[in-house]
């Protein structure tokens, strides 16, 4: 089930209605209910924080997960805050909130230089110089083949 959640200002009542709609596999949304909050009781949610505000929109009947209630909080900013859009309504579509949230590109340092994926994953004591490696002599081997070479 897909949840839709429709904000609306009126400011004729100071009032802001929020509905909730669901979207079934027939992609129609379905009206579950509406309920009205006083705009006096958005202002100060709104003087207290975006956690006061999801308590305000938040009832027994309507109870959204915190990323979309925090979503509904931003856009209850939007129409009640002291910016005060001209936007009567705006809508949350639960789905694009969790998938926005759930695959989120990963960031990653300019900096990191792919050259030091080997050494970043060994000790410093662990790489070997080839100065330590013991090879023998190796000028008497090229001797030896210029001798074969000249006979």
């Amino acid at each position: 089930m897909k949840y839709r959640y429709v904000l609306s200002r009126d400011d004729a009542k100071n009032k802001l209605t929020i509905s909730e709609f669901t979207r079934g596999v027939d992609e129609n949304l379905t009206n579950m209910g509406s309920r009205e909050v006083d705009g006096e009781a958005i202002e100060a949610a709104l003087a207290q924080g975006g956690m006061a505000v999801v308590d305000v929109v938040r009832s027994h009947g309507m109870y959204p997960p915190e990323n979309v209630a925090m979503d509904m909080a931003r856009l209850v900013a939007d129409l009640f805050g002291s910016m005060r859009e001209e936007i009567k309504e705006g809508y949350i579509d639960e789905v694009d909130v969790i998938t926005a949230e759930v695959i989120k590109p990963e960031v990653v340092d300019a900096a990191d230089d792919d050259d030091d994926i080997v050494d970043d994953d060994l000790p410093d004591e662990d790489i070997l110089e080839s100065d330590d490696l013991e090879l023998g002599d190796t000028d008497d081997i090229v001797e030896d083949e210029e001798d074969d070479v000249l006979d």
